[in-house]
């Protein structure tokens, strides 16, 4: 059984603004799923991204690129045959790190903007890792995406 944790909605090219914030792409995680506001693709370069957190405990956002020909549906299937969204996966060898240029910044609780340089023809999924509800000291992992370059 698949279960969805993507959602697009349309935004403005100049990006999405939060509370005031600019940034390229907003991701609101909920503790089960995710909402991207902002555009599928983006050209390479460096971009903003909101993150914003209401799920009931602490969450973080990580931007990851597929390599290796990997596709989004096959990384999704990854998560699934692991035990589905919500619990610790660790990272295949097919995600890398996306760096980023600037220090992640918190802004009002449960806001965080991240800054990333994004390579071109890049297949990208937003990694989300909050604190795991059976009291592990692992993560629980949810995909959200895809984004392209």
């Amino acid at each position: 059984m698949a279960l969805a944790v993507t959602a697009f909605v349309a935004a403005a090219a100049c990006g999405s603004d939060s509370d005031g914030v600019n940034a390229d792409i907003t991701v609101t995680f909920d503790g089960e799923q995710c909402e991207i506001e902002g555009p599928a693709e983006l050209d390479p370069g460096q971009h903003t991204f909101l993150f914003i957190d209401e799920a009931d405990r602490s969450a973080e956002m990580w931007v990851r690129q597929l390599v290796d020909d990997v596709t989004y549906d096959e990384h999704i299937e990854y998560l699934e045959e692991q035990g589905g969204p919500g619990v610790f996966v660790t990272k295949p060898e097919w995600v890398a790190t996306v760096p980023q240029y600037a220090p992640e910044q918190q802004l009002a609780d449960g806001q965080h903007l991240y800054s990333h340089d994004l390579p071109a023809d890049g297949l990208f999924s937003y990694t989300i890792g909050a604190e795991d509800v059976a009291g592990t000291t692992d993560e629980a992992i949810w995909f959200c995406g895809p984004l392209r370059t």
